[in-house]
């Protein structure tokens, strides 16, 4: 074995992390140079981009699922790696929001703070400072950036959706002209998230800030139970305070989304699965990309736990998207159906006749390149069957493993949509992050003595004991 195949096997966990937040800068710096490139190599450009992140994606894949034995490396050593995979990954967001000579004033700052916090209290004080400045930059984006339809229509679409809800008409069968020429179809449980702070005449974007909160929250109560070195923080941080999740902040409506999606991986790290397909549920109440992670976990549950396990979680699923969706069938059927149907239709439909609907990191690059657009939901769907059978071995392998491989499934699957914006790839990172970080890929599905081992604060939650 090759010195190099040797260090790879011996930190399979620590190259998985690192390929990650390679393929996440490389999404920072293509984007963020996108008004750079002459209009002639845009298709170009981004066609060479869609090559690096596939071929980043098969690597990824490859790494989770090669046999390859070694003292891999522990939660431990991730976790110190990850905190300046943080700190870069902040950088590049400051290089990319702020003008050139103060991006490197603060980048240089941030990584001075994050040395210093780190040579006093270890890897914990340098992700406390990655995260201040995180959420500085957060309130700084969203008090200096105001909500233009013309720039993002996604927020004053759901508050103008709110607002005639709030006036007892129907949101999906009112027109959206005056702020947007794009259908309106989020499902309820999208922007119901946002009507507290709007009916309160606050700014909805209060919601994003408090989600994040909650994520970075849940995250570090879930490590210390660990001693706080279990790698969770590696996993998320880097992805949570990139340069493809900054825009959500101050333009979009996804963080309530990827607030679900965390909650979701750490659960099932738990072994609490009816939770972690519940808050799956809940996530496709808002995008209904979400059904893939919730197949894939299925799927892992029938192969690796008793039926009365795979039946609740499944029930809990149900009941979740119930509550959100009867209501709407039994009151405006057609509302429903154009959720599902005829919002999304209409949407594509906008589509110049000529190209892409924008230029991204996507394989319909491909496809409208070579006249083959029509394939691409016959490849979406082809590509989430062939991850079922990898969910039925990640069933009898471990926890670890399902949530990767459910994170891994979710960005191949959206690869194929005709559609894409790269923040929808922020919820398969989050989750592949989660499933790799903490070093559980081989723990059992439900109790046993190194999940009671690595959580001993409290009594480990499983669907057994529940």
């Amino acid at each position: 074995m090759s010195p190099v195949a040797r260090f790879v096997s011996d930190r399979n966990a620590l190259v998985s992390l690192l390929l990650i937040n390679g393929l996440i800068a490389a999404l920072g710096f293509l984007y963020g140079f996108e008004y750079k490139y002459p209009a002639a190599w845009q298709g170009a450009v981004f066609r060479a981009g869609t090559t690096v992140w596939l071929v980043g994606l098969v690597l990824l894949s490859w790494l989770r699922w090669s046999d390859a034995v070694g003292p891999r490396a522990t939660p431990a050593h991730l976790d110190r790696a990850g905190a300046w995979l943080a700190t870069c990954q902040l950088v590049i967001t400051l290089f990319f929001f702020l003008p050139s000579r103060s991006a490197v004033i603060a980048g240089a700052a941030l990584g001075a703070a994050g040395w210093m916090a780190r040579r006093r209290w270890g890897a914990g004080g340098q992700y406390a400072v990655v995260v201040a400045s995180g959420f500085a930059l957060f309130a700084t984006s969203i008090l200096v950036t105001p909500l233009d339809p013309a720039r993002a229509d996604m927020l004053p679409a759901i508050a103008f959706a709110i607002d005639a809800f709030v006036a007892g008409r129907n949101p999906y069968a009112v027109s959206y002209q005056s702020i947007t020429a794009n259908p309106f179809f989020y499902p309820p449980y999208q922007w119901l998230a946002f009507a507290p702070p709007r009916l309160l005449g606050l700014d909805v974007r209060i919601v994003n800030l408090l989600c994040a909160a909650a994520m970075v929250a849940f995250v570090e109560r879930a490590c210390r139970r660990n001693g706080g070195h279990d790698g969770l923080r590696a996993g998320i941080y880097p992805v949570m305070f990139s340069a493809m999740a900054l825009p959500m902040m101050h333009s979009g409506q996804v963080w309530p989304y990827w607030l679900a999606i965390t909650v979701a991986g750490i659960l099932a790290l738990r072994g609490s699965w009816v939770g972690a397909v519940a808050a799956l549920a809940a996530a496709a109440g808002m995008r209904q990309t979400a059904l893939i992670p919730i197949i894939i976990i299925l799927v892992a549950l029938i192969a690796g736990t008793a039926p009365r396990d795979w039946l609740r979680a499944g029930l809990a699923a149900a009941l979740i998207l119930g509550i959100e969706l009867v209501p709407v069938a039994l009151l405006s059927p057609a509302s429903l159906h154009h959720i599902f149907i005829d919002g999304p239709a209409l949407a594509l439909a906008r589509r110049p006749p000529d190209g892409n609907p924008l230029d991204q990191v996507a394989v319909s690059n491909f496809l409208y390149r070579f006249g083959a657009a029509g394939s691409a939901v016959l490849l979406e769907a082809l590509a989430a069957a062939a991850f079922l059978p990898l969910a039925w071995m990640a069933g009898r392998i471990g926890t670890g493993r399902i949530v990767a491989t459910a994170g891994l499934a979710y960005l191949v699957v959206i690869s194929f949509n005709p559609y894409l914006h790269r923040y929808y790839y922020v919820a398969g990172l989050l989750l592949v992050g989660i499933g790799i970080a903490p070093g559980m890929d081989r723990v059992p599905l439900t109790g046993s003595a190194e999940r009671a081992a690595r959580y001993p604060r409290r009594q480990v939650i499983t669907d057994d004991t529940a």
